[in-house]
């Protein structure tokens, strides 16, 4: 039997809204901001928590590629939180994470993540 997920909608709606700005960004004109926020937010729509979990990595990877570090973040802390087995276990969100970790600044839970997984140590202090 599957692993039942419960996601908060609004919760989801928000940080779907924080991963998308930086795109959205890139849009001088209003219509295709729209067009590209639809156009992600219809493929995730019906989409299992796993796949969810497994496109926002692939969004980290692209934050990654265009130096927009915070972004990156944010996709991983919202990944931990669809699909907890998801950046537990696959490698490639261990390297993604790895890769955030070495750009610089890094919020608290971003930190703790690293540290849960064992990619970072506690301090002591």
């Amino acid at each position: 039997m599957a692993a039942a997920y419960r996601v908060d909608v609004q919760r989801w709606a928000a940080l779907f809204d924080g991963l998308m700005d930086p795109v959205g960004s890139r849009f001088a004109r209003s219509e295709p901001r729209r067009r590209v926020r639809d156009f992600v937010a219809g493929l995730l729509a019906r989409l299992p928590a796993e796949h969810r979990a497994a496109h926002l990595i692939d969004i980290t990877r692209a934050h990654l590629d265009l130096g927009d570090h915070r972004p990156a973040g944010r996709a991983l802390v919202a990944v931990d939180r669809i699909a907890l087995a998801e950046m537990r276990l696959r490698p490639v969100a261990h390297a993604a994470l790895a890769a955030v970790l070495r750009a610089g600044a890094n919020p608290v839970d971003l930190t703790r993540l690293a540290t849960t997984l064992g990619l970072t140590r506690p301090r002591v202090g």
